[in-house]
C-alpha cells in the first residue's frame, strides 16, 4: 500500500493557543487522489521517540482530530485543539501517520503514510481557555 523504503515527510507549525486544522489529500504517484473508505488513521505525538504519548489523533474516535473529507478523494484533515495547542510540550514534537486497512479484521495492516515534527509557535494573544 505504501512504500516503506521512503517515508514522507512532512513538518507542521502550530500556533499556541489556537484550534489548529491542516487538510490533507492522499495521492498516488501519480498524483490520483487515493480512495481512502473503510481505512483508518491513527496519529501519536511524543517528545521522543520512546517517550510518552501526549496526544494521539485518530479517526475512528469520532472526536474530530481527524476527520474524513471525501473518502473517493482521499481527504481528511487533522485537529488539534486549542486546549492542546496551549498546553502540549516542549516546543517541537515527532509524530507518524499511520493508515490502517481492514481495520479489526483478519488482514490489518498498519502502513506509516508520512512523518515528521510539529513545531509549536508562541501565542502573542493570550486569554482563558475553558
Amino acid at each position: 500500500m505504501v512504500d516503506e523504503l521512503e517515508i514522507p515527510r512532512r513538518d507542521f507549525t502550530v500556533k499556541r493557543n489556537t484550534d489548529w486544522t491542516q487538510p490533507l489529500e492522499w495521492q498516488d504517484a501519480a498524483g490520483v487522489p487515493v480512495d481512502i473508505t473503510g481505512l483508518r488513521f491513527k496519529m501519536q505525538l511524543r517528545a521522543t521517540y520512546i517517550g510518552e504519548t501526549l496526544a494521539t489523533l485518530d479517526s475512528s474516535l469520532n472526536d474530530g482530530s481527524i476527520k474524513i473529507i471525501s473518502e473517493p478523494f482521499g481527504s481528511f484533515e487533522l485537529m488539534l485543539s486549542r486546549v492542546l495547542t496551549k498546553t502540549l510540550l516542549p516546543d517541537v514534537l515527532l509524530y507518524d501517520f499511520f493508515v490502517i486497512s481492514d481495520p479489526g479484521g483478519l488482514n490489518e495492516r498498519w502502513d506509516c503514510l508520512f512523518e515528521g515534527f510539529i513545531n509549536f509557535t508562541p501565542s502573542v494573544t493570550q486569554g482563558d481557555i475553558p
